[in-house]
């Protein structure tokens, strides 16, 4: 590693994060909601997301791993199932989510 000062380190970081940021309000004012270039942007979003949530429940690091798989999924499930049961509500989805996750992570029922 470098012997440079942490700050040293931080400003072009903060540079760089924040220059995109502008140029990401700038492009923003003119670029119309019902755009190509926006539902295409939305599209990939969505689709990195979902690309996460599935490594994550599939092939998961660290702690997660040791988690049973059937523990994973029915978390997910019933997560899902009650945000839309709920109205929506990602507080309501993600509580009964973790809730199911951990209460089978305890059981250890694989």
């Amino acid at each position: 590693m470098t012997d440079l000062p942490h700050w040293l380190i931080l400003v072009p970081v903060i540079f760089g994060t924040f220059f995109w940021k502008i140029i990401g309000v700038v492009a923003a004012g003119k670029i119309r909601d019902d755009s190509e270039v926006l539902e295409w942007v939305s599209c990939v979003a969505f689709a990195i997301t979902a690309g996460i949530m599935i490594k994550v429940l599939m092939a998961p690091s660290g702690i997660l791993a040791d988690a049973p798989l059937l523990a994973r999924f029915c978390g997910v499930a019933f997560g899902v199932t009650a945000f839309f049961l709920s109205g929506r509500k990602i507080i309501v989805g993600l509580g009964v989510g973790l809730s199911v996750f951990a209460i089978l992570s305890y059981l250890n029922l694989s």
